[in-house]
């Protein structure tokens, strides 16, 4: 009988309890791990458990005095739920759920973070036990391509030794330096202490402490959940290489959007779309697209699909997309959406079990990410026109990417 995962709490057998994982410090966020709500900075990997680390949600019972935990974790076959009400299958996906791996927990994973809210909120508001493992403890459990995986979990000491540890991938931590100015902590950062004396984690992900040795701005993600816009396409008028490229569409009268300028309102026809075209490479190092309706009459029946020069990948209709949540509203009437990119490659037509998610995405139809360049919204019903005001429209990326 598989075990619904919105039953959390102690498991019958050795104190373990139930939840779900997903992961970050994936590239392009690689040094993502090293910037988390403790303070640690650079980890070398030849620390103690290296860089198999973890965030912890602030919303979890044992968030107070988490710095520096310890935690062994294994991958549980389950099917489970997310935030949002979403029944995700689970059940086939673990390497060996007799494996475990330890993790350390270095950061947090905020409920409330206004840059990432669809992702926090869908992970890390505790409907159920949750971890963000870095990536190099998650491949040690399950493909990275499921994005999620349900677990098992207990605290441990730090210097525990699990009776059957999941094996590293092949080298993982070939090739990757540490950054500029990194230097060894002059005494051992983490010996066994006292978990009562352990630093707290800060509340507002906005405290967190930025080790001098990194470069870059201090980051707090679930899953998916790039923060930094790298490439507006509409903020009142289409911009940065963009082209409209649209047909069988008209302009449809003048209303502010959110960016504070005049949405893009069109009528499109039978047959027509709003589309989007700009030259190679905007997508590369790209994880997902945001952009803002307009919804008085009801979400548009429209599909939204990529195109390159290889072809066409596999559609997304819009109305779908109000399954993954309650977007954010505006009070005229404007709702926002977020796409992962890695759903225009999805294996089936079940968004809610599709398992592309954001940090896969190398591509669809046939193009790598580079040949893609051409965002559509067509209007595929043969009996009516429909009005779409569009505004907002970005590609989310990493910090770092172009």
């Amino acid at each position: 009988m598989l075990v619904m995962g919105l039953v959390a709490g102690l498991d019958a057998q050795g104190g373990w309890r139930r939840g779900r994982a997903t992961f970050y410090g994936n590239e392009p966020w690689l040094w993502s791990i090293h910037e988390g709500s403790c303070g640690y900075g650079y980890i070398w990997p030849d620390e103690p458990l290296g860089w198999d680390v973890a965030a912890l949600p602030d919303a979890h019972y044992e968030y107070d005095g988490s710095c520096g935990r310890c935690y062994e974790v294994s991958c549980d076959p389950m099917v489970f739920k997310d935030n949002y009400g979403n029944e995700l299958d689970r059940v086939d996906v673990c390497y060996n759920a007799d494996q475990s791996v330890v993790v350390r927990i270095t950061d947090t994973c905020p409920c409330n973070y206004a840059d990432n809210y669809y992702s926090n909120k869908r992970w890390c508001c505790g409907d159920m036990d949750h971890f963000d493992l870095s990536v190099h403890a998650f491949e040690k459990l399950a493909d990275m391509k499921w994005g999620v995986i349900g677990m098992k979990y207990r605290p441990v000491p730090c210097d525990y030794a699990p009776p059957n540890p999941a094996p590293a991938p092949a080298n993982p931590f070939a090739g990757v330096p540490p950054p500029p100015g990194a230097q060894r902590p002059s005494t051992p950062r983490f010996a066994a202490q006292d978990p009562s004396k352990n630093p707290k984690p800060p509340k507002d992900p906005e405290e967190s402490v930025k080790p001098e040795a990194l470069s870059l701005e201090p980051e707090v993600q679930a899953f998916a959940g790039p923060k930094v816009t790298k490439g507006s396409i509409v903020s009142g008028q289409i911009m940065n290489g963009w082209a409209d490229s649209s047909w069988y569409a008209e302009e449809a009268g003048e209303i502010k959007g959110p960016s504070g300028n005049n949405a893009l309102c069109k009528k499109i026809y039978p047959g027509g779309a709003v589309s989007f075209e700009s030259d190679k490479q905007k997508f590369d190092t790209m994880m997902s697209m945001e952009f803002w309706v307009k919804t008085d009459n009801g979400i548009p029946d429209l599909n939204i699909n990529l195109e390159g020069v290889q072809g066409t990948c596999r559609m997304v209709k819009m109305q779908d997309l109000n399954k993954s949540g309650t977007p954010v509203r505006t009070g005229d009437g404007f709702e926002r959406y977020t796409v992962y990119l890695g759903l225009f490659d999805r294996l089936d037509d079940d968004l809610d079990s599709v398992k592309a998610f954001a940090s896969s995405f190398q591509g669809c139809g046939g193009n790598g990410v580079s040949d893609i360049n051409k965002i559509v919204f067509r209007n595929d019903l043969p009996w009516h026109e429909q009005v779409m005001c569009i505004d907002a429209v970005k590609l989310l990326g990493a910090e770092g990417s172009s």
